[in-house]
């Protein structure tokens, strides 16, 4: 399969090829996932904060890259369908998420936030280590390993959001973007990788998102009885396990 040579859209398959792709970029699906799994851990006075490093470091960085990278003629289109164009966005993805980690850590996080970023490091290095040899599909990458965080991290639930994944990988097929064998190398290794990341870092998936910060501010409207030494339910070492 030629991966340069892309078909204009033409019929209604192509334009929702086209609508797919662009509605699960990973400069959509990334933050998407990693807000839910932070409004799942933050409290009032950090959301902001925690949400504003993560968008920062690991989004907007490599999106800016590539920006400049098309204003200049150095790549060719947003989603960087040139494998030899990708060294750059990876390289500032990488810095990003290390700078992310350290961040997280510096600011005593909570250590499932710590984990998210920690497993965007560990991705980042895999996915650009992958990319000097084939072209794997960051889509569906992306995808996957939201959902896998999701379920892990907020709520066993957020496992059924797999659905969407085939059509994923089929918008990209249709594309001229990625072969099936792309796309699947992608998801089996960021699945891996995530799982790997987590339960080195100690942790365990939570059932029904009863271990999360909204989790037990609910629980503890029906019980308003907690530790003298928090005022609130989502004290930092509660989301600890």
């Amino acid at each position: 399969m030629n991966q340069t040579a892309e078909r204009p859209p033409k019929s209604t398959q192509d334009w929702l090829a086209v609508l797919i792709s662009g509605g699960f970029s990973p400069f959509i699906t990334i933050p998407y996932f990693a807000t839910w799994v932070i409004r799942s851990y933050a409290d009032a006075k950090t959301l902001v904060s925690y949400e504003f490093l993560f968008v920062g470091l690991t989004v907007l960085l490599p999106l800016a890259w590539i920006l400049f990278g098309i204003k200049r003629g150095k790549i060719s289109d947003l989603h960087v369908k040139v494998r030899e164009q990708r060294a750059g966005p990876f390289l500032l993805g990488i810095a990003g998420s290390l700078a992310l980690v350290i961040s997280y850590w510096a600011i005593s996080a909570p250590r499932q936030l710590q984990a998210l970023a920690l497993d965007v490091a560990v991705n980042a290095i895999a996915f650009y280590l992958m990319t000097q040899k084939w072209k794997v599909s960051v889509h569906a990458a992306a995808y996957a390993a939201g959902v896998t965080i999701a379920w892990f991290l907020v709520a066993s639930s957020a496992f059924w959001l797999i659905i969407f994944l085939p059509a994923i990988i089929w918008a990209r097929m249709r594309r001229k973007r990625h072969s099936l064998n792309q796309a699947l190398l992608a998801t089996v290794a960021v699945v891996v990788l995530t799982l790997a990341t987590f339960f080195a870092m100690g942790l365990t998936p939570v059932g029904s998102g009863e271990t999360t910060v909204s989790g037990r501010v609910a629980a503890s409207l029906r019980k308003p009885t907690w530790g003298a030494t928090s005022r609130l339910p989502f004290h930092p070492k509660s989301t600890t396990r």
